[in-house]
């Protein structure tokens, strides 16, 4: 008798657990993709600037803030929503290669935009922008550049995008090269990206076929 009251007792339990699961399932369903994103995977891609890509070391997603707007009572403060949202800029940490081909690359873009001295030297920047037919790309203004930021996911396939309109560098940090060094060290640059509006965030799979 014992026994069955104890067997009764378990099969009571293991009833209402299973109400309270269909209860908590109902009201906190799971959601659809329970994996977490990798730090490591993304590809940014700078129309003008093809030099940087493969050698991107980490990348910081623009912050985003919205404004609030204030309302005194007699007997206190009412708060509500602004009207238009701020983002920080793009922040890149890029490996040097080699030949430092990806440095000069982003010295000539920033030196021509604020110290070019003669026409020769925004030609010079022009000519990165005439594709083999000779046209020059009327859509990007000369002196800025699209870009977009591919958000690899767990699978190693791009999950998101975040593109960005007219790109232009605001700073570049310098890096030190010393003779004491006593283990190898990969040299890096800080480079700081202003851009126009607000980046564009699009599920990777509903992006056309022909830009992917």
């Amino acid at each position: 008798v014992e026994r069955s009251r104890g067997l009764g007792d378990v099969y009571k339990r293991q009833i209402l657990f299973q109400c309270i699961t269909n209860i908590m399932a109902a009201i906190c369903p799971n959601p659809s993709v329970v994996n977490p994103l990798q730090s490591t995977g993304f590809i940014l891609n700078i129309a003008k600037i093809p030099e940087i890509s493969f050698w991107c070391k980490s990348v910081t997603i623009p912050s985003i803030t919205l404004g609030e707007a204030t309302h005194e009572t007699p007997f206190t403060v009412l708060y509500q929503p602004g009207t238009r949202p701020e983002f920080t800029g793009l922040n890149v940490s890029i490996l040097v290669d080699a030949e430092m081909n990806n440095y000069a690359a982003m010295y000539e873009w920033m030196t021509l935009i604020g110290f070019a001295e003669t026409t020769d030297d925004i030609n010079q920047w022009k000519r990165r922008f005439i594709d083999q037919s000779g046209k020059n790309d009327a859509n990007i203004p000369p002196l800025v550049s699209d870009g977009f930021l591919d958000i690899i996911g767990g699978n190693q396939k791009p999950v998101r995008r975040l593109k960005f309109r007219d790109m232009w560098p605001t700073s570049i940090d310098g890096f030190e090269i010393s003779e004491d060094t006593t283990e190898t060290t990969y040299l890096t640059f800080q480079v700081s990206l202003r851009f126009t509006g607000k980046p564009v965030l699009t599920d990777f799979l509903q992006l056309p076929s022909q830009v992917v």
